[in-house]
């Protein structure tokens, strides 16, 4: 990412924001760098599978599969588990639980934690209450652009709160919308958000997309019991802008 360049219409401010070069000065052993989660997981899930040979084969990792319920004693823990496409069942039996299973933990809620902190119904102006998230795809947007690619672009003017994020630098983006608020979401236009957030006439693929809660900062009231731990958005929820993952930690 080399600056913070706006390429759509109806900023309420233009900036771009280069980062040095060269680095001779730079605080930190690494120069930063970003990588989108899709990228990013897809590598680490290959450094899982493959092992090194030297503790035992390699992890097995089984996606599409939930948690109904798990029985954890002080020699290890049982969990029956369930295909969500074809309804088969099965138990695992291991040494530890690790509930690291996003916002709406079944793991916390199985423990009985509560969260504890500022839950999000305070206003904020931005990054706060409902947001919806939209995984695009526009191939000739960066061209119709006219200008160099970014990795961040912010839409701030009186009619919307945005953001778009690169995905792979070329084609696909996601974005971040605050639904006005009082606004149902789901009454929310979201071909007519994204080519409001564009300001332009560019062909557009809305790929996935859904709501989330912004301006969260909840703790769980406890991270382990016996052999279950949590991690993750499971123990804490926190809207990481601006530190970009050094606030939250």
């Amino acid at each position: 990412a080399r600056h913070l360049e706006g390429f759509i219409r109806g900023y309420a401010h233009f900036a771009k924001l280069p980062l040095p070069r060269p680095w001779p000065d730079w605080p930190t052993p690494e120069i930063p760098n970003n990588v989108s989660q899709i990228a990013l997981e897809r590598t680490l899930r290959r450094c899982a599978e493959r092992g090194n040979g030297k503790h035992g084969p390699a992890a097995q990792i089984h996606f599409g599969w939930r948690m109904l319920a798990y029985d954890a004693t002080q020699d290890g823990v049982s969990a029956e588990v369930e295909n969500v496409t074809s309804g088969e069942r099965k138990s695992i039996r291991a040494r530890y639980l690790l509930g690291i299973d996003g916002a709406s933990s079944t793991v916390r809620k199985a423990l009985g934690f509560g969260m504890v902190g500022d839950d999000g119904t305070t206003h904020r102006a931005f990054m706060g209450g409902t947001m919806l998230s939209f995984f695009i795809r526009s191939p000739t947007l960066m061209a119709a652009s006219r200008r160099p690619p970014t990795n961040m672009t912010w839409i701030i003017n009186p009619d919307m709160r945005g953001m778009m994020y690169s995905q792979d630098g070329r084609e696909t983006w996601v974005i971040h919308y605050q639904v006005p608020p009082g606004t149902d979401w789901r009454a929310v236009d979201a071909p007519a958000v994204v080519r409001g957030m564009i300001g332009a006439d560019v062909p557009f693929e809305i790929i996935s997309g859904g709501p989330w809660t912004g301006g969260l900062a909840l703790v769980a009231e406890h991270y382990q019991s016996g052999r279950v731990f949590l991690a993750g958005d499971a123990a804490h929820l926190f809207t990481p802008l601006g530190g970009l993952g050094m606030n939250t930690g």
